[in-house]
């Protein structure tokens, strides 16, 4: 009898944690080649989760979505979504209330990089982080790199 092999989820596997969608979009770090037909491919984690902060940025800064309810109501969509249960696991996760105003977007902050763990485990498997398929520096590097060259 074969034993079927496991495989690390498709944002892992695409080095896009937060499964950012193809779109128009010619992020840093875009691997050149996509196979995928409905994700991002990127060459490297840290591009994935520089694409992920950028995305956050935009919803906070151009899209005036201030609080997690909002945040995660555009990320997440029905009908391909459930943004309720999605929501409840982030504001566990992160301690957040769901209508508290978001914190500034500030190198210092330790909510940012908190939020993109707690999403990538909803994208990708509970066990995200445990299991050591994202590491949490990785996760800080990519925030802090964005942010020290924030606006």
């Amino acid at each position: 009898m074969k034993t079927k092999k496991k495989t690390n989820p498709r944002g892992i596997r695409n080095n896009n944690p937060l499964n950012i969608r193809l779109g128009r979009s010619r992020w840093k770090g875009l691997s050149p080649r996509q196979t995928d037909p409905a994700f991002c491919q990127f060459t490297e984690m840290r591009f994935g989760l520089r694409a992920a902060f950028m995305v956050l940025r935009s919803y906070v800064t151009r899209h005036h979505l201030n609080t997690l309810e909002k945040v995660i109501c555009r990320w997440a969509p029905p009908p391909e979504n459930n943004p309720s249960t999605y929501l409840l696991y982030i504001c566990q996760r992160t301690r957040w209330a769901p209508t508290k105003p978001l914190p500034p977007l500030d190198p210092e902050s330790a909510f940012w990089p908190l939020l993109v763990e707690a999403m990538a485990e909803e994208e990708c498997g509970k066990d995200v982080m445990t299991q050591g398929l994202l590491k949490h520096e990785t996760v800080v590097e990519a925030y802090k790199s964005l942010t020290t060259n924030y606006p």
